[in-house]
């Protein structure tokens, strides 16, 4: 019953509205980036792993599971435990530092010291761990900023930045032609470190209090 009536106009009109919004720009691209580290991974680790480090397709699919895991487990802790014991920024502030600390171990142990599988896999797992704890919270402060009318128009907005984040991210952990261990690492820390940048910078507690409060006096 809350839905909007205005058709493609309304809806751009609202995007753009949203996008003036700094908080909820700040959290978008947070949760972009925050993407690319994903799909940095995604796209670049299966070469990685069975051509540089020559693991079996088998080897890699227990892997690959293995990280899938930790993103369900952790975002499974995060809406039943920590959400319910901790605050939101509190969350995103612990989960952007420990995606950034893992990229950061992920470069020195692929590019400074090569410990080979060993070094890459751990690291790994941790960033894809904490996008548990980052991606939902992300939207959930996200649309905690929007009144209900533009919820729909928010939550496409934050689907359409993640993709292409992710479709720009993609390739970059294959550039010159050849997989490399280092070149994804990097992929990982810069999205990593984008995404802390883009919520400590645009969505500072003020801004975020003042944008819930319009929220509140216009519903």
């Amino acid at each position: 019953q809350a839905r909007g009536t205005g058709g493609v106009g309304a809806a751009l009109r609202t995007m753009g509205r949203l996008l003036r919004n700094l908080p909820f720009l700040g959290l978008a691209l947070t949760s972009a980036f925050a993407f690319g580290a994903l799909f940095g991974y995604i796209s670049g680790s299966s070469t990685v792993l069975q051509h540089v480090y020559q693991v079996s397709p088998q080897t890699y699919s227990l892997l690959f599971g293995a990280n899938s895991l930790a993103i369900v487990v952790m975002t499974q802790l995060n809406g039943r435990v920590l959400a319910r014991r901790f605050a939101p920024r509190g969350l995103m502030l612990a989960g952007l530092a420990t995606a950034v600390v893992a990229g950061v171990a992920l470069v020195l142990l692929t590019a400074v010291w090569d410990f080979g599988l060993v070094g890459f896999c751990p690291p790994l797992f941790v960033m894809m761990g904490s996008m548990g704890v980052v991606l939902p919270n992300t939207a959930a402060q996200a649309l905690s900023l929007v009144e209900p009318r533009a919820a729909g128009t928010a939550s496409a907005l934050l689907g359409t930045g993640n993709f292409l984040c992710g479709a720009v991210v993609a390739p970059l952990s294959s550039l010159g032609g050849r997989p490399s261990a280092v070149l994804l690492a990097v992929v990982v820390l810069a999205s990593g470190v984008l995404a802390m940048a883009a919520y400590v910078t645009l969505c500072r507690p003020g801004r975020m209090k003042t944008a819930e409060a319009e929220v509140v006096a216009g519903s």
